[in-house]
């Protein structure tokens, strides 16, 4: 196959439209395919020696969809002159960015994610860089990808993302940098709705429950996080932040709340009460607290998220525009009145739902 078949052999709007993938770093890949392996799913991996990892899983997994994000945005700020990392040097000199994207693709990549950097707040002239560098390339196989500040999907500057997007030539795939969660910003959540409603290619990258929101809204595909540093974009500056740092367990996605709690949080919410029970597919009725602070405790607790979350996506992975929102809108309405009915019953009025909730029920 010549290098311009491999570039023009996959269209990955087409490999993604409607698919809910897992991310997860290459030391936690083996686990992260028991999810990724689901009708309308994959992998996308991430982190140190992913690459590799990615060719060592295409040889075992030939069918399935699976991706490399670079993770440039970790590295650099995206300037108007580079927005992508490319190596200084190759064997033959200066490597360019369809080199870089080819690499990915001959490690079996089913489609390639450019290498931006982190494209900083009101930085538009990189932003616009990124746009006008990544038309230069003659492929169909290729999401570019947009490391945006959360802040810009703020009403006040979302308009420029969304001619950026729009501007595009290739499928565009956004991630939100955030120490923690970008839901937090004022505007963020209905700036991610406006995007979803566009009649354009667009993958959220690194997200959580947001996703599941941002598909039920007719956006092209999503990946959820495998931990909670993936459910968030990052930046040079920014890394995550860790709200309890003596409790080293995993947070949990409580389920009928659509909800990711800190188990030591849940087990003082239910301080005089029964401790609640999970009915997922990885639960099956036990106790959603019982996971410890182990290697092996953790590794159970992402497994129970990823399934928990997959099973709210299955509620509306057929179905299609209206039908999709409506199934999507009745649990969110539903894991609101959870939370009334919990803070009632506890005598813990101060517990609410999360404000996206609010504003993902309509």
């Amino acid at each position: 196959m010549t290098l311009q078949t491999l570039r023009t052999s996959e269209k990955a709007a087409g490999i993604l439209s409607g698919r809910l993938l897992v991310q997860s770093s290459s030391h936690w890949s083996d686990r992260a395919l028991e999810i990724s392996r689901a009708p309308m799913s994959g992998l996308i991996l991430t982190g140190r020696d992913s690459a590799t990892h990615l060719a060592k899983i295409r040889r075992t997994w030939p069918d399935l969809i699976i991706a490399h994000d670079p993770g440039s945005y970790r590295e650099f700020n995206a300037t108007a002159d580079a927005p992508f990392l490319l190596p200084t040097a190759g064997m033959f000199g200066p490597v360019d960015l369809d080199e870089v994207l080819d690499q990915q693709r001959v490690m079996g990549a089913s489609f390639a994610v450019t290498p931006t950097g982190h494209l900083a707040f009101e930085d538009s002239l990189s932003l616009r860089a990124t746009v006008v560098k990544s038309a230069e390339l003659d492929r169909t196989d290729t999401v570019v990808h947009f490391p945006l500040d959360a802040r810009w999907l703020k009403s006040s500057h979302i308009a420029e993302v969304i001619e950026a997007v729009e501007n595009s030539s290739h499928p565009v795939g956004i991630s939100l940098a955030h120490n923690q969660d970008p839901l937090k910003i004022a505007g963020v959540a209905e700036g991610l709705q406006r995007i979803a409603r566009l009649d354009e290619p667009v993958i959220l990258f690194r997200t959580d429950l947001a996703g599941l929101d941002f598909l039920a809204r007719d956006g092209m595909a999503a990946t959820v996080g495998a931990t909670s540093t993936l459910r968030h974009g990052i930046a040079p500056h920014i890394r995550g932040h860790k709200i309890n740092v003596a409790d080293r367990r995993s947070n949990l996605l409580w389920r009928p709340l659509l909800h990711y709690v800190r188990p030591s949080y849940l087990e003082d919410l239910h301080a005089n009460s029964p401790q609640p029970t999970c009915s997922c597919g990885a639960c099956g009725g036990r106790t959603l607290n019982r996971f410890d602070a182990s290697t092996a405790g953790q590794n159970k607790a992402k497994i129970h998220n990823l399934v928990a979350l997959r099973e709210v996506f299955d509620l509306f992975r057929s179905e299609s525009g209206g039908r999709r929102r409506a199934v999507w809108r009745a649990e969110v309405r539903s894991a609101i009145a959870e939370h009334e009915r919990t803070a009632l019953a506890l005598d813990q009025r101060s517990f609410r739902a999360p404000l996206p909730l609010t504003h993902w029920a309509f």
